[in-house]
């Protein structure tokens, strides 16, 4: 499993702090020269991880990111982590920008895709999604199809499944990190 940490850059350092919370692989799209080829890495890499997670700082500069996630959001938003950081270092979101910020993140949600305002709950939420990327035995596929909620300490609480074929006919508890279609022992998984 594979994370996209695309976002803020202009030196912002929520990348340097995130990445040792993450118990999997990650892309980092940051280079110190950004060339023709480094943005076709990244085009792939948003495509194929995972995850792609956005985090928008107050040293943002461009919008794109904000169009990115959004879009991200309609298309894929099972794949979807938005992060709104109301400071980065020294600066911080007026409360114009904030309010106008907290609506992209409603809107996120809404869509689909989790939204959160601190790393450490996002990178809670994206190990607990590698916990739970399991061997469906029902579709004999990797079961990646879960919306999730995290309980008031960030631990995994509820998963909803969400594959095709049985939308809303299974949810349930998953704190054992069992897809909701498996039905053999709890030791299997």
């Amino acid at each position: 499993m594979k994370v996209f940490l695309g976002g803020t850059c202009n030196e912002s350092t929520w990348r340097d702090k995130l990445i040792p919370m993450l118990d999997i692989e990650y892309f980092n799209p940051v280079v110190d020269d950004w060339t023709p080829n480094c943005m076709a890495e990244e085009i792939k890499q948003r495509e194929t991880c995972d995850i792609v997670l956005y985090v928008i700082t107050p040293k943002m500069t461009g919008m794109y990111s904000i169009a990115e996630v959004v879009d991200d959001s309609n298309k894929r938003p099972e794949k979807t982590i938005l992060v709104i950081l109301r400071e980065d270092e020294e600066k911080r979101f007026d409360d114009g920008k904030w309010r106008s910020l907290d609506a992209i993140l409603q809107m996120v949600g809404r869509n689909g895709g989790s939204v959160f305002t601190d790393l450490k709950s996002a990178a809670i939420n994206i190990n607990n999604q590698a916990k739970c990327q399991i061997k469906c035995p029902a579709l004999s596929i990797e079961c990646i199809h879960y919306k999730y909620q995290l309980d008031r300490n960030g631990d995994l609480d509820i998963c909803f499944c969400n594959h095709p074929e049985n939308t809303d006919k299974h949810e349930g508890n998953c704190t054992k990190c069992l897809c909701p279609l498996w039905k053999g022992d709890e030791d299997d998984g």
